[in-house]
C-alpha cells in the first residue's frame, strides 16, 4: 500500500479557515485515503502521548470529587481548631484541654447537620458539617462575650463595695 505523507493528505479549506480538506488524490481511493489518514494520525498520537498516562473522564471526575472532599475536610478541621481555641479561653482548669465535638446528621439525609460540644451544652446546626461548626463557633464566641461582660459587671460591683 502506498503511504502518503500526512501533509500530502490534508489541506486547509480555502474558504472556511481552520476546516481541513482530505486530499483523496494522494491515494488510489477515498477509503485508502481515510485509512492512511487514520494510520498517520494514530502514529502522531502515539508519539505525542508516549510514556504519558491518559486520564479518562471518570478519572478526572473522581480526582475533582477527591479535591472537593479534601478542601471540605480542611475547612472542617480549621473550624474545629477555631472552636478549640475558644475552648482554651473558656475551660475550667479541671476540664480536658480539647473540647469533644460530636457531629451527626439524620439518617434520611434530609435534615441539617448537628454538632454538639457536649461538656458545655452547646450545639450548632447547618446544611453542611462545616456550617454547623461555624454556627457552634459563633455561639461559643457569644458565650465568651457574655462571660467578659459578666466579669466587667462583677468588677464594677466589687469596686463599688470597696468604696
Amino acid at each position: 500500500m502506498y503511504e502518503a505523507p500526512f501533509g500530502a493528505m490534508i489541506a486547509e479549506h480555502p474558504d472556511n479557515g481552520g476546516d481541513l480538506l482530505l486530499k483523496t488524490c494522494a491515494c488510489s481511493s477515498t477509503q485508502g485515503a481515510l485509512s492512511e489518514l487514520l494510520n498517520a494520525t494514530s502514529k502522531m498520537v502515539l508519539e505525542a502521548t508516549a510514556g504519558k498516562t491518559i486520564k479518562t473522564a471518570l478519572e478526572r471526575e473522581l480526582m475533582a470529587a477527591q479535591n472537593v472532599r479534601d478542601k471540605t475536610d480542611r475547612k472542617i478541621e480549621q473550624a474545629r481548631w477555631a472552636i478549640n481555641v475558644i475552648w482554651q479561653q473558656l475551660r475550667p482548669a479541671n476540664d480536658p484541654a480539647d473540647l469533644r465535638i460530636v457531629s451527626s446528621r439524620p439518617t434520611n439525609y434530609c435534615g441539617p447537620w448537628i454538632v454538639s460540644a457536649v461538656c458545655v451544652g452547646l450545639c450548632g446546626t447547618g446544611e453542611t458539617e462545616e456550617l454547623a461548626l461555624i454556627d457552634l463557633k459563633g455561639k461559643m464566641g457569644s458565650w465568651i462575650m457574655a462571660l467578659e461582660w459578666k466579669k466587667q459587671a462583677d468588677a464594677k460591683v466589687q469596686s463599688a463595695i470597696l468604696q
